[in-house]
């Protein structure tokens, strides 16, 4: 498997993320409970599993283009059970990542939003199959 996404080298989404997470506005962001989105402490725990980290394992079955034409996502069937996930890519070569019939493992941490009591999938790394290992 290649890692094609790390949330770690995404400094956009970060700056976005730790942006909206500081609004004063309760309404925007995600909770700093446990660290500043992308912060020192944020990174700690994780790895200390303070936040819960899953991973998920799938079959890529659909890849299209979403929003305003410009959002590219995919579906993925893990374990029967399908969902939809952006396309994500550290580089922007991530289309010949995402093909239908390809495996990817997607890593993600459940994070809270501001005022809400249900978790949020934030995704932290992306695996995709090599086109070696087809």
């Amino acid at each position: 498997m290649k890692h094609i996404y790390s949330l770690k080298y995404d400094s956009a989404r970060l700056k976005s993320l730790t942006q909206a997470s500081q609004s004063l506005d309760p309404r925007l962001g995600l909770s700093s409970k446990n660290g500043v989105i992308g912060s020192e402490e944020w990174w700690k725990n994780i790895n200390e599993g303070k936040i819960v980290v899953r991973l998920i394992e799938g079959r890529i079955t659909r890849v299209f283009i979403s929003g305003h034409n410009d959002f590219p996502e995919f579906e993925m069937n893990s374990d029967g059970k399908i969902s939809i996930r952006e396309c994500l890519a550290t580089k922007l070569d991530y289309d010949r990542h995402y093909e239908v019939g390809k495996t990817i493992v997607i890593r993600y941490a459940e994070v809270y939003r501001k005022g809400l009591n249900t978790p949020h999938e934030l995704v932290l790394d992306i695996w995709g199959e090599d086109e070696r290992e087809r």
